[in-house]
């Protein structure tokens, strides 16, 4: 048997190979050897240096993965030793649009990466890409993609790919969509919004939203602005008060506002603002506005009312609007204002209940998740409902007790009982409920415990938008 395997050429390589191996171990480097560069690429620079190219294959790490999966690369690679590779490994399935030009030019149109390992779904980010005018780069996994993750205009990835993205601990970022080609269960609405994506659009159904989104995904300018949803942790808890409050004060310090109100249980926020009446557009005009809406446009067509753009029902009954609409209108008010505070009704977050399509799209948004709740044991049951129904795990939560505390339950009890952080404690203040009786709008005042409150809140969430911006 011995002398069969020694008369095998096959074998008879693999051993010399081996033993070739064993004794260059042993010598150590050969002094003839050829320089690290000239031999195989040299370890990729750090990002942000200038030698570092997004589209070599090393640079990015992309050799790592099969060669029919690294991206497009630049012939012109700073790095010695990083050419040769380079220029071989461009990936067939990198979509036409938007690659490179002769000599290493700029990329034209947005940098989409796609994160699925589904052919069909694959084809089709391929052919919304490439309708949006932008480049599309396509990898199997969270891993594949790390490299790729932070420089993109626009991360698309099927549901699979959430739980690895959440598994790796990627960072958060803007412009995430996860995409499915059949409709999900709730637990994957939870599981995107975990990771901070956008929302989940669902082909062909959204195909023209997605291509509206990827071709406007290079082209915005700067970040958009902080979304402030307000929750009431059960009836009366005074949400809305504080929704207005908050608008009232940005307005007073010269701040671009939308006030949008999404309870149509409600009473309706104009009444709150003491307008009986608005003349504009509201959400009944807006139940076909799905897609990209102009800022401009949105801007024009809405009330104003003490310097804000107020978005409520115009006529009863009051719907909700269709799917797509409420996260289209959000889209647009961040692009054009400097903060957008919603009213949402907390019925559309209840246990038990599948979340409200409307509810999601808001929530997905948000920057900031305030619960308002007063200082008594059934706000305390209600919060802690609310919670359980898991339509707000991961968000960033944050809790504001309003006084008066009947049996003496500090707002700090209530935190910890609930396991929220505690952003604000407002105490109790009896002209407020008069001025609202007298129509006068929350946040009028030029002191109080509402108005520190509101300023309290909007320099948190102004300092977190810049911190994560």
């Amino acid at each position: 048997m011995v002398g069969q395997l020694n008369a095998t050429p096959g074998w008879r390589m693999a051993h010399e190979c081996g033993t070739m191996i064993i004794a260059a171990l042993r010598s150590g480097p050969s002094r003839e050897s050829p320089p690290l560069g000239q031999r195989t690429p040299a370890n990729p620079p750090q990002r942000g240096s200038s030698l570092f190219s997004p589209q070599c294959g090393f640079c990015t790490g992309s050799w790592m993965m099969p060669r029919r999966l690294w991206p497009t690369c630049r012939a012109c690679c700073p790095q010695a030793g990083h050419e040769s590779l380079s220029r071989d490994g461009c990936a067939p399935r990198v979509g036409s649009q938007g690659t490179a030009k002769a000599g290493g030019g700029a990329m034209a149109g947005p940098e989409l990466l796609a994160i699925t390992t589904d052919e069909v779904l694959a084809d089709d980010l391929l052919r919304l890409g490439a309708a949006a005018g932008a480049r599309t780069r396509l990898v199997p996994d969270a891993l594949a993609a790390a490299s790729f993750w932070s420089f993109s205009d626009m991360v698309v990835l099927d549901p699979a790919a959430i739980g690895q993205v959440a598994a790796m601990g990627l960072p958060p970022r803007a412009r995430v969509v996860a995409v499915t080609s059949a409709p999900v269960p709730g637990r994957v609405w939870q599981e995107a919004m975990a990771i901070g994506a956008h929302t989940v659009v669902t082909l062909p159904d959204g195909e023209r939203w997605l291509v509206e989104a990827i071709a406007e995904a290079a082209t915005s300018s700067g970040a958009a602005a902080p979304i402030i949803s307000v929750l009431g942790a059960r009836g009366g808890a005074g949400a809305s008060v504080l929704a207005a409050g908050l608008a009232r004060v940005a307005a007073a310090e010269g701040l671009a506002v939308y006030l949008v109100d999404l309870d149509p249980a409600g009473f309706g926020l104009n009444v709150l603002l003491g307008v009986d009446r608005v003349e504009g557009n509201g959400w009944d005009d807006l139940s076909a506005a799905v897609g990209r809406i102009p800022p401009r446009s949105l801007r024009s067509g809405l009330p104003l009312v003490a310097g804000i753009r107020l978005l409520t029902w115009t006529s009863a009954p009051a719907m909700l609007p269709p799917d797509g609409v409420v996260g289209s209108v959000l889209d647009s008010a961040a692009r054009d204002a400097d903060v957008v505070v919603v009213d949402l009704g907390r019925w559309l977050c209840a246990e038990g209940a599948a979340p409200r399509q409307q509810a999601v799209e808001v929530l997905s948004r948000s920057t900031q998740v305030l619960i308002v709740s007063p200082a008594d044991v059934r706000a305390a049951l209600g919060a802690r409902r609310m919670l359980a129904s898991g339509v707000l795990a991961g968000l960033p939560l944050g809790l504001v007790v309003r006084g008066p505390s009947p049996g003496a339950l500090s707002g700090e009890d209530l935190a910890e009982a609930l396991e929220l952080p505690l952003v604000a404690h407002m105490p109790a203040e009896s002209r407020l409920d008069r001025c609202l009786e007298d129509g006068l709008p929350p946040g009028r005042s030029r002191s109080g415990p509402l108005l520190g409150t509101c300023l309290r809140l909007l320099r948190g969430v102004a300092r977190s938008s810049v911190a994560a911006g």
